[in-house]
């Protein structure tokens, strides 16, 4: 069972997105800022992290950025799930290491839970394989 790390210092999102996520197969744990962050990622790195970026003590962008100094954690694909994101925080983010930013009020419930799915079962390499046009059926030209 994957593991999800929400990270939201509001409750009612941080539950509610939790409860979703288990009734949908994942395993979670919640934490409600940046620092007890960074205390559950080395208890346990997860398997994928949602990370809000407006939090107390420390905003998202440190988090990620500490996640991204750290070799052991540089690797888990994060997923920005804010309610407030302009344009600087969505570069900034990307430049960081974010895997993908996203916009609370932007996002169904179903679009969230689909691309973690797609974080935490990468294709194949045999996916990967199938997906690519066999010599002389004209896929292109070498």
């Amino acid at each position: 069972m994957p593991k999800v790390l929400v990270i939201d210092d509001a409750t009612v999102m941080r539950n509610s997105l939790c409860r979703l996520l288990r009734k949908e197969g994942f395993d979670t744990v919640s934490v409600g800022d940046g620092l007890e962050a960074l205390g559950a990622v080395g208890a346990q790195p997860p398997d994928v992290i949602v990370l809000d970026l407006n939090m107390p003590h420390m905003n998202g962008l440190e988090v990620l950025e500490r996640l991204r100094r750290n070799l052991l954690w540089r690797t888990v694909p994060v997923l920005v799930f804010s309610g407030r994101v302009d344009a600087a925080a969505a570069k900034r983010a990307t430049e960081l290491g974010a895997t993908e930013v996203l916009q609370k009020a932007t996002v169904s419930a179903a679009d969230l839970i689909d691309r973690i799915r797609a974080l935490t079962n990468p294709p194949s390499l045999e996916a990967a394989v199938a997906a690519v046009p066999a010599a002389g059926t004209g896929g292109g030209r070498l």
